[in-house]
């Protein structure tokens, strides 16, 4: 049987124990294990900003992994119902608390199929969910065992959607998702949202109208602002060399417009 791979996606933070702890509990359980980092960026306060932006994430970053693939979330995001999630998706698993945070992959992925189940009684309250039950069923779904020996069938998971941009009046209104560690901005535009034969002449956000388009960074003049098709396919709001969302002043929920 091959290592298993295993991502980690907490909120833990890299300046305690807990990222050591959740290591060290799976791979005492799973001593092959190819552990990845993804983020263990610490909360923010905003709980509900939080969830999405690891839910971001990890809808931006699944799809590179090969099948088989585990991907553990350490995030509870302090509203969590004390649930343990468990999905099978896109040929990949998923382990988290259910408080939304596999909402989006989900949301992509209408044929997964979703099981949860609450900590044993022996073990109420569960104060390290991660560690407590989600290692347990990553070592027990390495080892063959099926999800559906670990939790029922679920129905009733919470979800989160990706916020659509809405057609007005010749204009197209949608929002930043995320500003990346470079300042870039990332809106909700994609190829898909814009009609057909539609051409847009500016994009305005913060009251600023952005019309200079490039194909790649380096074509941009130092000090530019400029739009960008990124990798990903959202139009991205960029600035040569520095951060956009600081020229402008923006966060993820910012409105912009295309008209």
């Amino acid at each position: 049987m091959p290592a298993p791979l295993i991502t980690l996606l907490t909120d833990f933070g890299e300046g305690d124990a807990f990222v050591g702890i959740l290591k060290g509990a799976l791979l005492s359980r799973l001593p092959e294990a190819r552990l990845v980092d993804l983020s263990h960026q610490p909360p923010s306060g905003d709980a509900a900003a939080d969830r999405f932006r690891a839910a971001l994430l990890l809808r931006r970053v699944y799809g590179y992994y090969p099948a088989g693939t585990l991907h553990l979330v350490g995030q509870d995001a302090g509203d969590g119902s004390g649930r343990a999630l468990l999905a099978r998706a896109g040929g990949q698993t998923f382990l988290a608390a259910d408080t939304g945070v596999l909402g989006l992959v989900l949301e992509r992925e209408p044929e997964a199929r979703v099981f949860a189940a609450r900590p044993p009684e022996a073990m109420a309250p569960a104060t390290f969910l991660a560690r407590d039950v989600l290692v347990d069923w990553a070592a027990r779904l390495a080892g063959g065992i099926p999800p559906e020996e670990l939790a029922p069938p679920a129905a009733d998971w919470r979800r989160l959607h990706l916020p659509q941009p809405v057609w007005e009046s010749a204009t197209l209104r949608g929002q930043v998702l995320h500003v990346d560690t470079f300042g870039n901005v990332l809106t909700n535009f994609t190829p898909a949202s814009l009609p057909g034969a539609w051409s847009w002449r500016q994009l305005e956000i913060a009251g600023a109208a952005i019309t200079t388009r490039h194909d790649a960074y380096a074509h941009a003049r130092p000090g530019e602002l400029f739009l960008i098709w990124g990798a990903e396919g959202w139009l991205e709001i960029s600035l040569r060399n520095a951060s956009a969302a600081r020229r402008l002043g923006v966060r993820r929920g910012t409105e912009v417009v295309l008209r």
